[in-house]
């Protein structure tokens, strides 16, 4: 197990955790404030895509670092564990040398960028 695969089972733990917390929250009483704080996991998670997306070479569908819709807290927790998910199984896989490939991709906003695989992880 390299060191990418213990931090991305943690963060994997981590979120399952964070989003348990928010579930906690009654939202009727607290929707402004529940609500805020799903969007903000959901830009987190997000951003997770959009460099999965540039981790694998393919278009990551996203035009702005966070979505119009607010999801369900219950959507939200399924879309964050299989992403999750994938993260731990793609970092198992690489070695230091594919780590330090540099990626060449886009940014939401248009700007070209440039970083390895381990700067992005």
């Amino acid at each position: 197990m390299n060191d990418f695969t213990a931090l991305f089972r943690f963060k994997s733990w981590a979120d399952a955790e964070l989003l348990d917390a928010l579930g906690i929250i009654d939202a009727a009483s607290h929707t402004a404030e529940h609500k805020a704080a799903v969007r903000t996991v959901n830009h987190l998670h997000v951003v997770d895509q959009i460099f999965r997306g540039h981790l694998q070479g393919v278009p990551h569908g996203f035009a702005a670092t966070n979505t119009p819709h607010t999801p369900t807290l219950a959507e939200l927790r399924q879309s964050v564990a299989a992403v999750d998910d994938w993260y731990v199984r793609y970092v198992s896989a690489r070695g230091e040398t594919q780590l330090a490939e540099q990626i060449q991709f886009t940014f939401t906003d248009g700007d070209t960028g440039r970083m390895t695989r381990q700067e992005i992880l």
